[in-house]
C-alpha cells in the first residue's frame, strides 16, 4: 500500500513539473505577445491608438468568453481547457506571422483570448488539484515562479530575436515552442473533478459573486491589479521624464527578482501563519513602492526601493490572494472562483491604468503615484479592520 501511495505521488509530481514546462511556454507566448503586438501594429502601418484598441478587445473578448471556459473547468475537468488554452496560445503566433493588415491582426489577437479565457484559470485550479492543502501556498508559489520567469525572460528574448532577424523569425520560435507544448499537454494526467449539480455559466458566476466569503480576496486583488497596471503602463514613462536612467525597463527587472523572492517564500509563509497575516502586509508593500515614486525626482535611487518593495508586495500578495480563493471556495466550484479572479485582474488593471491617466492629466504622475499608492495602503488597513470585526462576530455567534 506504501508503495503505491509513492508511485502515486511521484506520478503526479512529474504530470506537475511537466505543466509547468507548458505553463511556461504558455506565458512566454503571453508575455511577448504583449510586448511586441503593439510595435508590430505600428510595422503594419498603424498608430499608437490601434494598437491600444488591439489590446482592448483582447482582454474583452477574453472577459467574455471567460463565461464559458470557467464553468467549464468545473464540468469537465481541467485538462479540456488546459488544452485548448495551450493550442490557441500555441497556435496564434502562426497567425500573428501570416497578418499582413491591421484587420488580420486583430483578428488573431481576440484568437489568441481563448487562450487567456480557457488557460490561466484552469491552469490555477490544476495546480490547486495536485496540491495537499497545507502546502497550497507553495504550490501555487511554485506556479507564479514559473510565470514570472516567463516574464523576465520572453520579451528580452523576443526583441533580441526580432533586432537580430525580424518579427517573422519570431512568430516562427513562439509556433514551434508552442507547438511542442501542445504536444506534451496531450499526455498531462489531469485528476477528476467532483462536478457540481448546477455548473450552467450563468448559475455558476452568480453564486461565485454572491458568496461573501470570497469578497475579501477578490478585494485584495482588485487592490493588486490597480497598482500592477499603475506600474506596468506609466512607471517607464515617468522614469524617462523625471531622471536620465537610459534604460527604465530596468525598473521591472528588480520588480521581477523581488517578485520571484516573494514566489519562493511567502507561499511557505502563508502556509504557516495564515493567509490574511501575510497578505495585508504585502499590500502595504506594494502601495509604499507605488507611493514613494513622487520622490524619484529627488533620487535615482528610489527606483530600486520602489521595484524592489512593489516587486515583493505584488508576487507575495497575489500568490496569497490566489490560495485564499482555493482555500474559501468549493472544490467543485474551483475554475469559476479562479476564472472570475483572472477577470478581476483584467478588469481593474484597465480601470487603473484608465483612472491614473486622467489623473495625472490634472495633478501630475508624481503626485498620482503618491495618491494611488496611499489610497492601497489605506484599503489594505480598511480591509484588516473589516476581517477583524467579521473574526469578532463569529466569534460572538458561535458563543450563542
Amino acid at each position: 500500500m506504501l508503495e503505491v501511495t509513492k508511485n502515486k505521488v511521484s506520478g503526479n509530481s512529474i504530470h506537475l513539473l511537466a505543466f509547468f514546462g507548458v505553463a511556461y511556454v504558455v506565458f512566454l507566448n503571453f508575455y511577448t505577445a504583449i510586448t511586441i503586438l503593439p510595435m508590430y501594429t505600428l510595422f503594419l502601418g498603424g498608430s499608437e491608438m490601434t494598437a491600444g484598441i488591439q489590446s482592448v478587445l483582447f482582454y474583452l473578448a477574453a472577459i467574455v468568453m471567460r463565461f464559458y471556459f470557467g464553468p467549464m473547468t468545473d464540468r469537465l475537468g481541467r485538462k479540456a481547457p488546459l488544452l485548448v488554452g495551450a493550442i490557441a496560445f500555441g497556435t496564434a503566433p502562426f497567425f500573428f506571422l501570416i497578418s499582413d493588415n491591421l484587420w488580420m491582426l486583430g483578428l488573431a489577437r481576440i484568437y489568441q483570448a481563448i487562450g487567456l479565457a480557457a488557460f490561466l484559470s484552469s491552469g490555477s485550479s490544476f495546480v490547486a488539484d495536485m496540491a495537499p492543502a497545507e502546502k497550497m501556498g507553495r504550490y501555487i508559489g511554485a506556479y507564479r515562479l514559473v510565470n514570472t520567469l516567463a516574464l523576465l525572460s520572453g520579451p528580452p528574448l523576443a526583441m533580441a530575436i526580432i533586432n537580430h532577424s525580424g518579427y517573422d523569425l519570431w512568430f516562427k520560435v513562439a509556433f514551434a515552442a508552442g507547438a511542442v507544448a501542445v504536444i506534451l499537454m496531450t499526455v498531462i494526467k489531469t485528476p477528476p473533478v467532483d462536478k457540481w449539480e448546477h455548473s450552467g455559466s450563468l448559475t455558476s458566476f452568480k453564486a461565485v459573486l454572491t458568496n461573501i466569503n470570497l469578497r475579501p480576496a477578490f478585494f485584495s486583488i482588485a487592490l493588486i491589479s490597480i497598482s500592477y497596471g499603475v506600474l506596468l503602463t506609466f512607471t517607464s514613462l515617468y522614469i524617462s521624464r523625471v531622471t536620465q536612467v537610459v534604460n527604465p525597463g530596468f525598473y521591472f527587472t528588480y520588480f521581477g527578482v523581488a517578485a520571484i523572492a516573494a514566489n519562493l517564500a511567502v507561499g511557505f509563509l502563508s502556509d504557516r501563519f495564515g493567509r490574511a497575516a501575510v497578505l495585508l502586509p504585502e499590500l502595504v508593500l506594494m502601495g509604499l513602492g507605488t507611493a514613494i515614486l513622487f520622490f524619484l525626482p529627488l533620487s535615482a535611487m528610489i527606483l530600486i526601493v520602489s521595484s524592489i518593495l512593489a516587486g515583493f508586495g505584488f508576487g507575495g500578495a497575489l500568490l496569497t490572494s490566489i490560495a485564499w480563493l482555493v482555500d474559501l471556495a468549493d472544490k467543485r466550484m474551483r475554475g469559476t472562483v479562479l476564472a472570475v479572479q483572472e477577470s478581476t485582474i483584467d478588469c481593474f488593471f484597465g480601470i487603473g491604468s484608465f483612472i491614473f491617466g486622467v489623473a495625472a492629466d490634472w495633478i501630475g504622475m508624481g503626485l498620482s503615484f503618491a495618491v494611488t499608492g496611499a489610497a492601497i495602503m489605506i484599503a489594505a488597513l480598511l480591509l484588516l479592520r473589516n476581517l477583524k470585526q467579521s473574526t469578532v462576530k463569529q466569534s460572538l455567534r458561535s458563543l450563542n
